[in-house]
């Protein structure tokens, strides 16, 4: 229930944070036994199973996950780096269709490390974003104080080359270049910038 007194933009933070992540959820489900019969801890409860075929047939994902798909659950067990433990689906065993699952952090009677069970889509794009991020910078570190330099026996030719790197470094994909402003400590020296012909 949303509080009328919050902006709608307050009401959309206060219902992000009261989202359930996928591991917490998870292991309140696991710690109820209310759905026993599809998914359990195993002996040492530091993984446990899950019967694919009571999955498929039950209303268990549909009202805890969003989904009814067996394959989009795993799909999210994978994503926080889940291992599958046991397979049993090539057996000819009457257990042929149970899967166990475990991570180091998810473990019965322990929900305060249910924080390190992160997931690794969100972090491997984190981590992608801050590592070209961080390349962007440092090319231009290095290449700012010769694009920018005042000294009038610059090459013109090389320094229109450099500036023009900079700025499809700066904005890619066509972006306005026209709205450049000096930075601190570098600012444009358009003295040395004439026309050679």
């Amino acid at each position: 229930m949303s509080d009328p007194t919050l902006s709608p933009k307050g009401q959309a933070l206060a219902s992000r944070k009261s989202k359930t992540l996928f591991p917490e959820k998870l292991y309140c489900i696991l710690e109820s036994e209310e759905h026993m019969d599809c998914i359990w801890w195993n002996d040492k409860g530091t993984g446990f199973c899950v019967d694919r075929s009571r999955i498929n047939h039950s209303t268990f994902l549909a009202n805890h996950f969003k989904t009814d798909k067996k394959e989009s659950f795993e799909r999210q067990l994978r994503g926080y780096d889940f291992k599958l433990l046991i397979d049993n689906r090539k057996s000819k065993d009457r257990g042929k269709l149970v899967a166990g699952y475990s991570h180091p952090c998810f473990i019965r009677g322990s929900p305060h490390l249910l924080s390190q069970v992160k997931n690794l889509g969100n972090y491997r794009k984190t981590k992608m974003r801050q590592e070209a991020k961080k390349a962007k910078s440092q090319l231009l570190v290095q290449t700012a104080p010769t694009i920018f330099s005042s000294s009038p026996d610059m090459n013109y030719a090389g320094s229109v080359f450099e500036l023009w790197f900079a700025i499809l470094t700066i904005y890619p994909h066509g972006s306005d270049p026209t709205s450049i402003r000096p930075g601190p400590g570098y600012p444009i020296a358009n003295s040395h910038l004439h026309d050679p012909y």
